[in-house]
């Protein structure tokens, strides 16, 4: 019973400081307009999920190379594993980079929370070629800006916690990077399997860990080496988790 209070404070939570964050954003946004709305929206964002995560006692731990590998004025395609809603506020708080997230045209329409991560969000919906065809291009576009974009390659959460990753990655995130020619940068959430363990709504105290690994060059590659990126990628992330995530080393 105490964890179903304990989750329910913590959603209440997130949904009060939603709000803040949102009204904070769109103000700011509006007397900025000089900096990238992204920008501005991650700022105020990861400011609220390190409050909200203190509060809760999950600590959000941003690795300290992160900046060191992501440098400021270059873009990324970033890849990363989902596992569940918290991976958002990883992203918010441990990424210094301004960047756009491939996201579920679902996710949009979700009260409140839509309006917040629609200046930080490509969407798509998955169930037309023609819509994925456009997001494709309008990540293109971002990159084209100077901006990041972050993919999940799974096409969607990881629903099988005692795998690392999914069965496999999509095409779309390395063909991205190598068509624009810019360096793919591993992106994962680590811990998130014992903060909100799988098939609940519910959180437990914990740390969560966002870690950049070293990028990855696209520079010379052509769309020929599409499946051994996507296939090299995989599997560096996913033996990156299972040496790191605490879930895999306490089963160990």
């Amino acid at each position: 019973m105490i964890w179903v209070l304990y989750s329910i404070v913590g959603w209440l939570l997130i949904a009060i400081f939603t709000i803040i964050a949102l009204i904070q954003s769109r103000v700011l946004i509006f007397f900025y307009k000089d900096q990238p709305a992204e920008q501005v929206f991650f700022q105020i964002a990861g400011t609220w999920s390190k409050r909200w995560g203190r509060l809760m006692g999950i600590d959000i731990h941003v690795h300290p190379d992160n900046q060191k590998i992501l440098e400021a004025g270059k873009s990324y395609v970033l890849t990363a594993n989902h596992l569940c809603f918290l991976d958002f506020l990883g992203f918010a708080y441990g990424l210094r980079i301004p960047f756009r997230a491939l996201s579920k045209v679902e996710n949009r329409k979700i009260p409140i929370f839509g309006a917040m991560i629609a200046p930080a969000i490509v969407t798509v919906d998955r169930a037309s070629s023609q819509d994925r065809m456009a997001s494709m291009q309008r990540m293109r576009d971002l990159i084209t800006r100077g901006m990041s974009v972050l993919v999940f390659p799974e096409g969607t959460r990881n629903k099988n916690f005692a795998q690392p990753l999914g069965k496999k990655f999509y095409d779309g995130a390395f063909r991205i990077a190598i068509e624009a020619q810019v360096p793919i940068a591993p992106l994962l959430i680590l811990g998130a399997r014992k903060v909100m363990p799988d098939g609940t709504w519910q959180f437990r105290p914990g740390r969560m860990d966002v870690e950049v690994l070293p990028t990855i060059s696209t520079l010379g590659k052509t769309k020929e080496d599409i499946p051994a990126l996507r296939e090299h990628v995989y599997q560096i992330m996913a033996q990156a988790i299972y040496q790191r995530d605490n879930y895999f080393q306490a089963e160990d």
